[in-house]
C-alpha cells in the first residue's frame, strides 16, 4: 500500500517537469518536422532545443514539444523572473538590486 502512494505521489510531479507539451501532426509523405518558433527543418529521429528553450522530438508520426524553462510563481511584487534564452536558466531577483535574490513558491 505504501508503495503505491509513493508511485502516484510521484506520477502527480511529471507534469511539474515540463508545464506545456504540444504535439503536431507531420504532412502527409512529410520526411522533416518544421520548429513552429524557429521556423527551421529537423530530420525525422532528430531532437533539439530551440531558441525558446523548447524541447523537440521529430518523429515518423509527428512532432512533439515541451517547455524546457519552467513558469514561475509565488514571488513578492518586488521582485521579477528574468530568463536567459542563450543558456535556458532562470533568475527571480529584487527589482531594485539583481543581486538580490527572490524566493518563489512553484515552478510550474
Amino acid at each position: 500500500m505504501r508503495s503505491a502512494v509513493l508511485v502516484l505521489g510521484l506520477c502527480a510531479l511529471v507534469p511539474l517537469v515540463y508545464g506545456a507539451c504540444y504535439r503536431s501532426l507531420p504532412e502527409f509523405g512529410a520526411t522533416e518536422c518544421i520548429d513552429e518558433t524557429d521556423q527551421t527543418a529537423h530530420e525525422v529521429g532528430s531532437s533539439w532545443t530551440n531558441s525558446k528553450c523548447i524541447d523537440c522530438n521529430c518523429e515518423p508520426d509527428g512532432m512533439t514539444c515541451c517547455d524546457g524553462l519552467p513558469s514561475i510563481t509565488g514571488y513578492d511584487e518586488d521582485c521579477t523572473v528574468e530568463y536567459d534564452y542563450e543558456n535556458c536558466t532562470f533568475d527571480v531577483f529584487k527589482k531594485d538590486d539583481r543581486s538580490e535574490k527572490c524566493e518563489f513558491q512553484a515552478v510550474l
